[in-house]
């Protein structure tokens, strides 16, 4: 068997769309040097490196663009009416969310009801991104054969059955991936990988995950916390470090869109309804920058001393905008500030100048109450089953993850757990999707009491193992050979 020089990991996610890959002797040296490029067309607010999750299709169905590219032309199309026998699909993995099983006949719809195979949209994602990906590797390694060269890994939620990651890897075979060169990995197992690998650096364990990292008994509660959903998952480390599923569950509709929700509610007190309405459907562009912007400052430290206070910057045309529904020649700081100030919620905490809303702390960590408190409260529920209580550590990742009002709200609700925070937790899943490819070599599964050929899941050794004891127990990993 040729060896493989380089592993790829292709995610292709609820909102953005992303790959990385390391070589093998990089990751011998360092198993955290691990590359994801900027997928990003121009400069931009959005936080993340990826591109979105949507593909544009031609009139004829054929494969147009992906991700900022589709967006980009359907806009274009959009302004000259020509888009009605386009196909276009936006946040398309969503649209699955709900199909508790995906097969090569799944149909998706997309805006305007026109219809199309699912595994078609899927594969032309996951090919955009191969693509992509041997067109960067090729200008660093220039004699790289991509049949026999590259170890593929694709992540999938924990919650997809096995006839749904079934249904990927058939989208990955439509675009050239050889099925022996690829498996699949569920997100939280990543996750859990590579906040592990970094804790071993940083605890100058070197790439040895095994050294003091992991104690036998130990459970784990991993959280993956994106802008639209919050999905959990529990680990117990066995004996010969065996990681054992304890607890999966798709969670809720809880993370990083709730607050932009809580932010649009605020600047709708201000302004008004009618304002917001108007502003969305003459400037749909600056609709969606003010949120990109609010996208970092959702990143911001907080600090109550001195008053201090954050800026959130308002478009000038939403500004324009309040003017004229309201019929007024121009906006004011001093006008601006009469009206957050006869808005008794408001009154002091909040503040206009420079084109600026000013929050204070406690209204700008307020925007976060929501979020924050339906995780916490679902996170304290599932910790009341027996056989979690004496969960040890809580790993957070994904973009909401990197939100320090987010950490602290956790820290708070949970003293005497272990808050694992990764660094670059929203490329936790990918990087350790990476890392995967060499790590999670020997699978063992329970799949309904009967033996797990290697054809039928993922290329994995797959045997059954048994639990009289603790029938939640649904799956476990060898993570050391």
């Amino acid at each position: 068997m040729t060896k493989n020089i380089l592993a790829a990991a292709i995610d292709i996610g609820t909102e953005f769309s992303s790959y990385a890959f390391s070589t093998v002797n990089e990751s011998h040296g360092d198993p955290l040097r691990i590359l994801s490029p900027d997928l990003r067309c121009a400069p931009t607010e959005r936080l993340s490196m990826g591109t979105p999750t949507c593909v544009l299709f031609n009139p004829k169905g054929n494969f147009d663009s992906y991700g900022d590219e589709a967006e980009e032309k359907y806009s274009t199309l959009v302004l000259v009416d020509k888009h009605r026998d386009w196909y276009f699909f936006r946040r398309f993995k969503m649209m699955l969310s709900n199909e508790k099983c995906l097969t090569k006949e799944t149909i998706l719809e997309d805006e305007y009801g026109k219809k199309m195979k699912a595994i078609k949209v899927f594969s032309s994602g996951v090919g955009y991104l191969k693509d992509h990906l041997l067109k960067v590797c090729r200008k660093r390694i220039t004699k790289l054969e991509e049949e026999y060269d590259i170890k593929w890994v694709l992540t999938v939620p924990a919650t997809w059955n096995d006839s749904s990651k079934l249904f990927l890897k058939e989208a990955a075979e439509k675009t050239g991936i050889c099925s022996d060169k690829m498996m699949i990995v569920a997100e939280p197992e990543a996750a859990f990988l590579f906040s592990m690998y970094q804790a071993a650096h940083t605890e100058d364990h070197g790439s040895d995950i095994r050294s003091g990292i992991f104690e036998t008994g130990d459970k784990y509660m991993v959280v993956i916390s994106e802008e639209n959903t919050t999905e959990v998952t529990v680990y117990e480390v066995q004996h010969n470090g065996i990681l054992m599923e304890l607890y999966k569950a798709k969670g809720g509709d809880w993370g990083g869109n709730q607050v932009n929700a809580s932010y649009y509610r605020l600047i709708t007190d201000i302004v008004g309804i009618d304002v917001m309405e108007a502003f969305r459907l003459e400037y749909e562009d600056d609709f969606h920058e003010l949120f990109r912007t609010f996208e970092k400052k959702k990143m911001v430290k907080t600090s109550k001393k001195d008053n201090a206070r954050i800026g959130l910057f308002l478009p000038f045309s939403l500004l324009q905008t309040f003017s004229k529904t309201k019929f007024l020649r121009s906006y004011t700081n001093e006008l601006m500030n009469t009206v957050v100030n006869s808005i008794p919620k408001y009154k002091d905490r909040v503040s206009f100048s420079q084109g600026k809303l000013r929050l204070d702390a406690h209204t700008f960590e307020g925007l976060f109450n929501e979020s924050c408190n339906s995780i916490i409260y679902h996170l304290k529920e599932l910790l009341k089953f027996p056989n979690l209580r004496d969960v040890s550590s809580i790993i957070v990742v994904g973009q909401f993850a990197d939100s320090p009002v987010f950490q602290v709200a956790l820290e708070n609700a949970f003293p005497t757990k272990n808050v694992i925070v990764p660094q670059e937790a929203k490329l936790a899943i990918l990087k350790g999707a990476v890392q995967s490819s060499s790590y999670f070599t020997n699978r063992v599964a329970m799949v309904k009491g009967c033996a797990v050929t290697l054809n039928e899941v993922s290329r994995s050794r797959v045997k059954v193992i048994s639990d009289h004891a603790n029938k939640s127990l649904s799956r476990a990993y060898i993570l050391f050979t």
